[in-house]
């Protein structure tokens, strides 16, 4: 359900529900529908069971998806390293160091931005529905679309950091962190 379809009341309560439970609108939009539009009943029913009300992952062809890992993968081992990163970049006609790639990390849930394994990067990709590189492309607008939501914002700002720190260190240098400031702060 898209927020457009939704009245002014309808779409307030989605704001609050959102607000309490992190989750996104179509999430809260389902879930008030199915409770009626009451709140707290809606509440009441996420939280006994959030997956109830979770999106289904779009579908994706596995076997073309391992065929974009295997493309990117280092020789060695089974993760996309730097030298498969810059490839994808260079297919995805962006830059390594475009916010999008950054975007597309948070989304994929990778716990470094240079480094993702086969498990992170297929489970994430799976999630995202993006078995190609033009899926990827074209997910891009709804990735950085979710980001105008304040709390995916912080979400967001805040893997940003974590993901940007080297193994052991336990704050940023100053020269990262003030690169990272201007790369995702620019439009705010």
């Amino acid at each position: 359900m898209s927020a457009s379809a939704l009245s002014s009341r309808e779409r307030g309560l989605c704001q609050q529900f959102t607000e309490f439970t992190g989750t996104k609108i179509e999430v809260a939009a389902r879930c008030l529908k199915k409770n009626n539009w009451n709140i707290h009943q809606a509440l009441e029913a996420f939280w006994e069971r959030p997956d109830a009300y979770a999106p289904s992952a779009p579908p994706c062809d596995m076997d073309a998806l391992t065929a974009l890992f295997e493309k990117y993968k280092e020789s060695e081992e089974e993760a996309i390293g730097l030298d498969g990163l810059i490839a994808l970049c260079g297919d995805l006609d962006v830059e390594p160091t475009d916010v999008r790639m950054l975007v597309l990390c948070f989304n994929l849930k990778v716990t470094s931005a240079v480094h993702w394994p086969r498990a992170e990067f297929i489970g994430g990709m799976a999630n995202l529905g993006c078995d190609s590189v033009e899926k990827i492309k074209s997910s891009f607008a709804g990735m950085e679309g979710e980001l105008q939501d304040a709390g995916r914002f912080k979400e967001f700002y805040s893997y940003a950091f974590d993901v940007s720190r080297r193994d052991g260190q336990k704050v940023l240098e100053l020269e990262t962190a003030i690169a990272l400031w201007r790369m995702l702060l620019h439009d705010k």
